[in-house]
């Protein structure tokens, strides 16, 4: 069976941190983004075979999500 799955790899300290939005509590990170794309689907593939083991529901990604950036000026402060 194949599947895929949404990665968000965010730049950390050095390193990378990498979360999965169709897996909630699906994270991980490596130290390099080719280590951080690894440790992705092994945290993924362990996810959903501990999903599969526990008798729940395997979330499956019928789309792709849109991921962009929004950019607020500065002249805008948040209220603290």
């Amino acid at each position: 069976m194949s599947s895929r799955y949404t990665v968000l790899i965010y730049p950390d300290s050095g390193a990378y941190s990498v979360t999965v939005p169709a897996l909630p509590g699906c994270v991980t990170w490596g130290a390099t983004l080719d280590e951080a794309v690894a440790s992705a689907r092994d945290a993924i593939e362990g996810h959903v075979a501990a999903l599969v083991e526990t008798g729940q529901d395997v979330p499956e990604e019928d789309t792709s999500p849109i991921v962009l950036t929004v950019d607020l000026e500065a002249t805008n402060p948040v209220p603290a």
